[in-house]
């Protein structure tokens, strides 16, 4: 029986498939990802609520077509608005760990400051922040704001008396009169092929494939909705199209808790308990838990049919570019060994294959209105 470590896999068709062994999404970006995202997909899979069929056997009896199935599903593609803004906070994240010797900061710059505001010299609720960084001309900040830092050296502190616009959209501050206390800690000039140039990165020299990267980074990380879009649809359909027996009951005890931990919180924040939410979705433990037990079995059985075993060298590697991406904490391949047993990795990274797999062997379609065929790539 697979243990709850991994067991948790079954729950990324609902929420996010990891494309490759060991790797795990990481992002300054606002995505999806935490437990106020979950959304319950319980649509028609050829299933009721009984977690048995009237079929001789356990499990899995006869696994449907898998291969050269059709789905549809749309890459990301961010807008240059928003790789600019991205590019821009990437370029002050990186920026802030130089000396950049600015005299002082004129229009244009990233100034990383302290700021706390008053209104009759006690401090409001959003008017105070530390280590920001905020670009000179802008716009960001109400009016005088960002003017009123023109000029500033690094370790100045100034006091900007300024006023809240009258429609603002906050009505306790509208047309209120506030002292802003700025603390200069940091001046960057501006992103340019000279200043990109000094970050020293080996992944990029100039403004353009700085922007490049930057947008490459973005079409990475949403990539994941992607996926989870593309083995959803071929999940749905193999899990209609087999023959099933009756699930084992240990698998269906295990997904049970696998589905009570991932729903409690989202459940929690609304005073219920994970049934009761269920039920406002039309679903039900042993519904959401029988589905992940077939999608468990149909994984396995694809793994099996065309071979797809991670070997050791799989593995290692797998392992070390997670180490080199998420740990620098000096961890070996061998320390990962050494907390868990090492057939759980091999598990994994399994899973991983059968995800690549289906990507490569799924017809995948531009949604009707969207776009013309992609294929699978």
């Amino acid at each position: 029986m697979k243990k709850n470590f991994w067991a948790v896999l079954a729950v990324s068709f609902a929420l996010a498939c990891v494309a490759g062994c060991g790797e795990e999404p990481e992002s300054v970006l606002d995505g999806p990802g935490s437990v106020n995202e979950i959304e319950l997909d319980v649509s028609d899979n050829g299933d009721d609520k009984d977690t048995s069929v009237q079929v001789l056997g356990e499990g899995l009896v006869e696994i449907g077509q898998y291969k050269g199935l059709t789905v549809e599903a749309e890459k990301y593609e961010p807008s240059e608005a928003e790789v600019e803004e991205t590019a821009s906070y990437f370029y002050s994240e990186e920026a802030r760990n130089f000396t950049w010797n600015k005299e002082a900061a004129e229009n244009g710059d990233i100034v990383i400051i302290d700021y706390v505001g008053k209104l009759d010299g006690v401090e409001f609720e959003g008017g105070s922040d530390t280590d920001y960084a905020l670009e000179l001309g802008s716009g960001s900040f109400i009016d005088g704001f960002e003017e009123g830092l023109i000029g500033a050296k690094e370790g100045e502190v100034r006091d900007l008396d300024l006023k809240f616009p009258d429609e603002y959209h906050n009505a306790d501050l509208a047309g209120k009169m506030t002292v802003f206390t700025v603390t200069v800690h940091k001046i960057i000039p501006p992103m340019s092929d000279d200043t990109i140039m000094a970050l020293q990165s080996p992944s990029y020299t100039n403004v353009q494939e700085f922007m490049e990267q930057t947008k490459q980074t973005i079409i990475d990380y949403y990539s994941a909705d992607y996926e989870t879009t593309v083995i959803t649809g071929v999940i749905d359909q193999v899990t209609k199209s087999s023959t099933w027996g009756t699930l084992p009951e240990d698998k269906m005890a295990e997904q049970r808790e696998v589905v009570k931990s991932t729903y409690f919180q989202v459940a929690e924040q609304y005073g219920l308990d994970v049934e009761t939410y269920l039920a406002m979705y039309g679903t039900d433990l042993d519904t959401l838990a029988g589905l992940f037990v077939k999608r468990d079995l149909i994984m396995d059985k694809i793994a099996e049919l065309e071979g797809l075993v991670a070997t050791d060298e799989e593995m290692d590697q797998g392992i070390q570019e997670m180490i080199d991406n998420y740990y620098q904490d000096g961890s070996t391949v061998e320390d990962f060994y050494a907390q868990r047993d090492k057939e759980e990795y091999r598990e994994y990274c399994t899973l991983q294959k059968v995800y690549n797999f289906l990507l490569d062997n799924t017809n995948v379609v531009a949604p009707a209105g969207v776009g013309s065929e992609s294929g699978a790539e």
